[in-house]
């Protein structure tokens, strides 16, 4: 019997892509799913995948960038469908453009979905998990929560707070019997945001590394199982010493990227690189 059998996990962004193959992945191993999304049809189109998988999806259709009530929201979900096994903040977004010519609203969005939901839904939730005595927090961060991202600076910047706020959870509640995992994928092939870029740009170049949406998704299914809390890297070399340059020497390792990182990205973003 699978080690999810029975157990009830929280999942954002559900409705597509990493999400919508983690709900299937562990509603196939018998668990109970509320799966969170603005897309109401794609998950009733999952709820019904659970029946035939063998697990339930229980859909909460919502707008994560609504801020307002979204407390109030975890709370109530809590009374309702708790307790919860896990916490899976999924939903991201990035918009890769010229910084001085991206909306304030478009900035804005970025942050709300991909750092202020997972902050609030948190701030409510982890009373309760504390009291139960059990619970894994996974925050979706990136690869772009370690290295600069050319175009990309809003969605660099709040995977790294998410990031930093993963490793801060656990030292602060490393008392608990709490788990706080943070996954990095790079470029991830197969589904998600990268088939979109490959759209305008091509394929990200091997030199910049890259992975596979089931690695992720076992990544995630490995996480909900862990105690150990911390960072997991899901990416292929020279992800990893680029990021290990960037910390020790980066000056160095912001010349690397100048000429690897910035000229894909700045066709992603549709931009003239000079």
């Amino acid at each position: 019997m699978s080690r999810h059998q029975g157990k009830t996990y929280l999942l954002t962004g559900a409705s597509r892509g990493i999400g919508a193959l983690c709900a299937r992945r562990l509603m196939s191993e018998g668990a109970r799913v509320i799966g969170v999304a603005r897309d109401a049809e794609a998950l009733e189109v999952l709820r019904q995948d659970g029946e035939r998988l063998g697990g339930e999806l229980i859909p909460r259709p919502l707008d994560l960038t609504a801020r307002a009530g979204l407390f109030e929201w975890a709370e109530a979900l809590w009374a309702e469908l708790g307790p919860l096994d896990g916490v899976i903040h999924n939903a991201g977004v990035d918009d890769f453009q010229a910084t001085e010519r991206m909306a304030s609203e478009d900035l804005i969005r970025q942050v709300d979905l991909n750092l202020t939901a997972p902050l609030l839904i948190n701030r409510a939730l982890l009373p309760h998990l504390l009291a139960q005595g059990h619970g894994v927090l996974v925050h979706m961060s990136s690869v772009a929560g370690y290295l600069p991202v050319p175009f990309g600076g809003i969605y660099s910047a709040t995977k790294s707070a998410l990031f930093s706020y993963n490793e801060a959870l656990a030292v602060e509640y490393d008392d608990s019997p709490l788990t706080f995992v943070s996954v990095h994928p790079g470029f991830v092939h197969g589904t998600g945001m990268h088939e979109r870029h490959k759209a305008r740009a091509g394929r990200a170049p091997f030199a910049l590394g890259g992975t596979s949406d089931e690695a992720v998704v076992e990544t995630i299914m490995s996480a909900l199982l862990s105690e150990k809390s911390g960072p997991r890297i899901v990416n292929k070399a020279p992800t990893r010493p680029l990021i290990l340059l960037f910390h020790a020497l980066p000056s160095v390792a912001r010349w690397v990227m100048v000429r690897l990182v910035r000229p894909y990205l700045a066709k992603v973003a549709g931009v003239s690189a000079k």
